[in-house]
C-alpha cells in the first residue's frame, strides 16, 4: 500500500489507513485505552481550515488514484462538495470573499470555467 504520503499534512495516516482498507486489510476495533493522546490548542489538528483544505489533497488523491466502485466516487464527491462549502463559509465569515466565491463555485460543480 506504500507509505504515508508527506503531501497530506494533518491526514497523511487517514489516507495510509483509507488505502490499506481498499487493499483488502481488515480492522478490528479495541475499546480499552492503550496509550495517551495529547492535545494542544496551537495543534495543527486543531485548525479547521488547514485540516480541511489537507483533506481536499486527499480526497482528490484518492479519486484520481484509487479504483473505486461508482458508489464510492459518488460518496467522496458529496464529501468533497461538504468540505468546500465550510470552506466558503468560514471564508466568508473572514470577509474572504473572493475565496469563499471560489469555493461555492467548486461546490456546486462549476469546475470548468
Amino acid at each position: 500500500v506504500g507509505f504515508l504520503d508527506s503531501n497530506l499534512n494533518g491526514v497523511d495516516d487517514y489516507d495510509y489507513w483509507l488505502r490499506c482498507k481498499l487493499a483488502g486489510f481488515n480492522f478490528f476495533v479495541i475499546k480499552d485505552p492503550f496509550l495517551l493522546y495529547r492535545q494542544r490548542e496551537d495543534s495543527l489538528s486543531r485548525d479547521e481550515t488547514f485540516m480541511d483544505k489537507n483533506l481536499l489533497k486527499l480526497w482528490f488523491k484518492v479519486l484520481k488514484n484509487l479504483d473505486l466502485t461508482h458508489q464510492q466516487k459518488e460518496l467522496i464527491k458529496t464529501k468533497i462538495n461538504q468540505i468546500q462549502v465550510a470552506l466558503a463559509d468560514r471564508a466568508g465569515k473572514d470577509k474572504q470573499y473572493t475565496v469563499a466565491k471560489d469555493y461555492f463555485e467548486k461546490s456546486f460543480g462549476l469546475w470548468s470555467r
